[in-house]
């Protein structure tokens, strides 16, 4: 009897499992298209959710020594045109071709700092913007 209510939360669980991706595909089938390690985020950074789902995938770090955050982000699916803007409050700055975030492997991310301190990093596939013509 002690054990009653463990066996009904493992069944729940085990049920909630194969149903969840079921119940929403679209999220379940997002987090396929997330870098390793990014973790996938509705309603994250607004400026690298390109298609408009409201799904980023994130990452973020803390520098133990300066406290600062860095939001590495880019949108749940791949970008479909190169873009080569970065949005206005971004600047553009040259980064590895094709290392996350440089999806469109143009050598070119977006960077801003918020007025907390933290750092965001996007890839540059607005359609407007600061013009990534850096190299």
């Amino acid at each position: 009897m002690k054990y009653r209510g463990s066996a009904l939360f493992s069944f729940l669980l085990i049920v909630a499992s194969a149903v969840l991706p079921v119940v929403n595909p679209g999220v379940a089938g997002a987090q396929t298209s997330c870098d390793l390690g990014f973790a996938l985020t509705r309603g994250g950074l607004a400026e690298a959710d390109l298609n408009g789902d409201g799904l980023t995938c994130e990452f973020n770090t803390l520098d133990s020594v300066t406290g600062v955050l860095t939001t590495t982000a880019v949108d749940n699916v791949a970008p479909s045109d190169p873009g080569g803007f970065c949005p206005d409050s971004f600047v553009p700055a040259v980064w590895p071709q094709g290392v996350t975030p440089d999806r469109n492997r143009d050598e070119c991310i977006c960077v801003k700092t918020t007025q907390s301190g933290n750092v965001v990093m996007i890839d540059d596939n607005a359609a407007s913007g600061t013009g990534c013509f850096i190299k």
